[in-house]
Order: structure tokens, then sequence, then C-alpha cells
């Protein structure tokens, strides 16, 4: 299907599926970054029971909650784009059927 600019987003279908793509891309990275803070942070809390230890189990706290947040809020951003996508492509398809009649 060829792409179409669609009301005034001007985004082909193909960009939309960039988006998506390097949204999906962008999360799994964040979780591989995640995993690797995740895998460290309680041999860290260990060896460091200071006050500076403590403040460093305040920053994996905020850590924990940022990360949280952000891949909800990507993901529901991702979940917007395909909506997006996929009404623009009815949209595109009625349009197109229409104007064959």
């Amino acid at each position: 299907m060829a792409d179409h600019i669609y009301g005034d987003y001007h985004f082909s279908d193909g960009d939309l599926a960039r988006i998506i793509d390097g949204t999906n891309t962008a999360i799994g990275e964040l979780q591989r970054l995640n995993a690797q803070v995740q895998a460290h942070e309680q041999s860290l809390i260990a060896a460091n029971q200071s006050t500076s230890g403590k403040i460093m189990q305040q920053r994996l706290a905020i850590w924990n909650d940022d990360f949280g947040l952000t891949v909800r809020d990507l993901n529901e951003l991702n979940g917007r784009v395909e909506n997006l996508r996929h009404t623009n492509v009815r949209t595109g398809t009625d349009a197109d059927g229409d104007a064959g009649h």
C-alpha cells in the first residue's frame, strides 16, 4: 500500500511504522540497561552501608520508579501511534474505495 499523508499530521504509514519500531527498539534497550542495573543493585547496596551507600539506595529507588513510568509511557505512546496508524489505514482504504464509486 502506498504511503498516504493524513490530515494535519503529515505522517505516512511508513513514518508511523518507523516510530513504532523505533519506540520498541528504545524500550528493548532500556530493558537491557535496567537488567544490568538490577543485576548489580543488591551487591552495591551490601557493599556500601555508608551515607553515600544510602544515597545510592535512594537513587536506585528513584531509578526503579522512573524506569517503570518511562516504559509505561513509551508503551502508551506506541499504542496511540498504532491506533492512529490503523485509523489512517482504514480511512485511506475507505476513501480509496469510495473514490472508485
